[in-house]
C-alpha cells in the first residue's frame, strides 16, 4: 500500500505546472513593426544628435559610446546572456564525447614477459630465438586506444524546452537594458556637453564683466575723490563688482562638476577632456543659431 501511494506522487513532482508565457498588453497604439522587432529583437538606433551639427559633441559621443564602463558591463552581460541561451539550447541535441589515450611500454628483456618465458625454460634471454623471433634487448611497445560516447535525453517533461525560453527571455531582456542604459548614457553625456559648453560661456562673460567692473570702479573711484560723483554711486559701482565676484567661484564650481561628470562617462580622468573638448570649444550651428535668434528677438 505504500508503493501504491508514493508512485503518484513522484508522477505527479515529474509535470511541468509552468503556465505558458505571455505578452503584456500594450497601453498605447504602437507601430505596425513593433511587435514583429519586439518578438526579434531588433533595434535600429538613431544618431540623433548630429542634428546639432557639433563635431566636437559628435567625437564626444564616440569616445563615450567605446570607453564608457556602464556600456561596457551592459554589453558583456548580453554576452554572458547571449552565451547562457546557447547552452540552454545544447540540451535539444545528442552529445557527443570522444577520448583517445596513447600508452608506452618499455621494457627488458628479461623482465615481464621474458620472465615468464625464462621460467618456463623456453628462453628468453636477449639473443635467444623463439619460433623464429630473435628476442631484442629491451621491449618497446605503443598502445592507442579511442573511445567515443553518444547520448541523448528526451525532453519528455518539457523541462528542457522551459529552460531554452527562460534564457531566451533573460537574453533579450538583457539586450532591453543595454539599450535603455546606452539611451540614458547618451543623453546625459549631451546634457553635460551642453553644460559645459555654457558654462564656459558663463565664466568667460563673468570674468569679462569683472575687469569692466574693476575699470569702472577704478573710474567712479577718481570721480568720488574729484566731487563729480556721490558716495551712492560709487557704492553701486563696488556692489556690482562684488556681487559679480562672488558669482564667478559659483560657476567655476558648476563647471569643474560638469567637466567631473563628462570625465566619468568617458572613463578616464578630468585632466583628459583637453584632448577631446578644445579651450575655445563653442556649440554647434544649430545652437548657434538658436542664441542668435533669441538676441535678435531681445
Amino acid at each position: 500500500m505504500r508503493a501504491l501511494r508514493i508512485v503518484p506522487l513522484l508522477f505527479a513532482s515529474a509535470c511541468s505546472l509552468a503556465p505558458p508565457p505571455s505578452l503584456p498588453e500594450p497601453v498605447a497604439e504602437m507601430p505596425g513593426d513593433f511587435a514583429v522587432r519586439l518578438a526579434t529583437g531588433e533595434y535600429e538606433p538613431l544618431e540623433w544628435w548630429l542634428a546639432f551639427r557639433d563635431p566636437v559633441l559628435g567625437a564626444v559621443v564616440d569616445s563615450v559610446l567605446s570607453s564608457n564602463f556602464d556600456l561596457a558591463e551592459a554589453v558583456a552581460r548580453v554576452q554572458q546572456a547571449r552565451a547562457r541561451a546557447r547552452m540552454a539550447r545544447a540540451a535539444f541535441f545528442p552529445s557527443v564525447g570522444i577520448s583517445g589515450s596513447v600508452q608506452d611500454l618499455d621494457i627488458p628483456t628479461d623482465a615481464g614477459i621474458g620472465a615468464q618465458i625464462q621460467a618456463l625454460g623456453l628462453g628468453g634471454e636477449a639473443g635467444d630465438t623463439i619460433a623464429g623471433f630473435v628476442l631484442p634487448e629491451r621491449l618497446e611497445v605503443t598502445t592507442y586506444s579511442v573511445s567515443a560516447d553518444l547520448a541523448y535525453e528526451l525532453d519528455f517533461w518539457g523541462r528542457a524546452r522551459n529552460d531554452a525560453r527562460a534564457a531566451a527571455a533573460e537574453y533579450l531582456a538583457s539586450e532591453s537594458d543595454f539599450q535603455s542604459a546606452r539611451i540614458g548614457i547618451l543623453a546625459e553625456t549631451i546634457t553635460t556637453y551642453f553644460d559645459i559648453v555654457s558654462l564656459r560661456r558663463q565664466t568667460a562673460l563673468a570674468r569679462e564683466t569683472v575687469d569692466v567692473l574693476l575699470e569702472r570702479e577704478a573710474l567712479a573711484s577718481t570721480r568720488y575723490d574729484r566731487g563729480l560723483i556721490d558716495s551712492y554711486t560709487l557704492y553701486q559701482v563696488r556692489q556690482d563688482l562684488r556681487n559679480t565676484q562672488a558669482g564667478l567661484p559659483q560657476l567655476e564650481t558648476q563647471l569643474t562638476s560638469a567637466e567631473g561628470r563628462l570625465a566619468v562617462l568617458l572613463g578616464g580622468y578630468r585632466a583628459d577632456l583637453e584632448e577631446i573638448l578644445p579651450s575655445g570649444m563653442s556649440p554647434g550651428s544649430w545652437v548657434t543659431r538658436i542664441t542668435w535668434t533669441r538676441c535678435a528677438r531681445s
